[in-house]
């Protein structure tokens, strides 16, 4: 498993933190963002996960996306996915997880934390 091409962007605005993932969410990259994002989990800030650039997501995936999401509840914090990928809209609708997940719309590319909007920070 390759993930050269996995990145995730964290950018805190105000008591909302937008974490941005792009490429495979899996077994060789799920750690990376337990580890980046885990910290930034607390009490008063509401987490939204931007999906819209993950390409591929398995159960490792998966169980990242409910950790974070328990850690958020642990909290007593938001969190929700935005702009879910069909990658990982599929892997929640085979494991029966869909309804633990608070969905949004895609963010608009001029409010994306991706690297076309240029201001937040990488941890590729």
């Amino acid at each position: 498993m390759m993930d050269d091409d996995f990145a995730c962007w964290i950018h805190a605005h105000g008591d909302e933190l937008v974490i941005a993932i792009r490429g495979d969410l899996d077994l060789a990259t799920s750690g990376r963002l337990k580890t980046e994002a885990t910290p930034h989990v607390k009490t008063g800030t509401r987490v939204v996960l931007d999906c819209s650039q993950v390409t591929f997501c398995d159960c490792a995936g998966l169980l990242a996306l409910a950790e974070l999401r328990a850690r958020a509840h642990t909290a007593d914090t938001g969190f929700a996915l935005a702009g879910a990928s069909d990658a990982v809209l599929r892997v929640l609708e085979l494991s029966g997880t869909t309804d633990l997940f608070r969905t949004l719309p895609a963010p608009d590319p001029a409010e994306s934390v991706l690297p076309s909007a240029g201001r937040a920070r990488a941890t590729a």
